[in-house]
């Protein structure tokens, strides 16, 4: 998949490079993140099992959107936490937006094409598969009604190959309509931007 490709963007984006010995280091492809905003990271491993264009052609814009769920639900505190939130809070967090989703050309994740044995050669019996991560800064919007996750997604050789801005809204479970972030949610974000 190539997204919505943004030449200029993409150029920037594909000069950010992560520091691979510190896992604290946040790398932004655009900016620095806005002050008071919280940063995550969520390691993804790319099995050729789940790749919709196949080992060959890699990763896909709809692979890249489900590696930015799996982001955003860790951040939340795992699929348990949004069943409690259900559960406990009558709260649903749901996507109600998504922007400036851009993507490397060709290949967003060149290397799960050429996974890699223990020693380094290509293919082989044992493959081991290829870790890429996600990075997400996060800030609370609109009096604690909404989630804004600025999401990047860094390659294993550490160029971010992809980004999206994705704002989730708190709706009541019953209704549908907008609520306030349930405080325990919003304390653990807030925890979070305090390191």
């Amino acid at each position: 998949g190539t997204g919505y490709e943004d030449p200029a963007w993409l150029a920037r984006a594909s000069a950010s490079v992560e520091d691979a010995g510190d896992a604290e280091a946040d790398v932004e492809a655009d900016a620095d993140p806005p002050s008071g905003s919280t940063t995550t990271k969520t390691l993804v491993t790319l099995f050729e099992s789940e790749l919709s264009l196949g080992r060959a052609r890699g990763a896909s814009d709809a692979d890249v959107l489900r590696w930015f769920e799996r982001d955003r639900t860790e951040a939340i505190g795992g699929s348990g936490a949004l069943s409690a939130l259900k559960e406990n809070d009558g709260v649903a967090v749901v996507v109600s937006s998504m922007d400036g989703f851009r993507c490397r050309p060709g290949n967003v994740v060149r290397s799960v094409g050429q996974c890699r044995t223990k020693n380094g050669a290509n293919g082989g019996r044992n493959v081991r598969p290829t870790v890429a991560s996600v990075r997400s800064t996060i800030e609370m919007r609109r009096r604690n009604i909404q989630v804004a996750f600025i999401q990047r997604l860094f390659d294993d050789a550490g160029a971010c190959v992809a980004r999206a801005e994705v704002v989730c809204t708190c709706v009541t479970r019953d209704g549908g309509k907008p609520t306030r972030c349930p405080a325990a949610l919003a304390e653990k974000f807030e925890a979070m931007r305090r390191g």
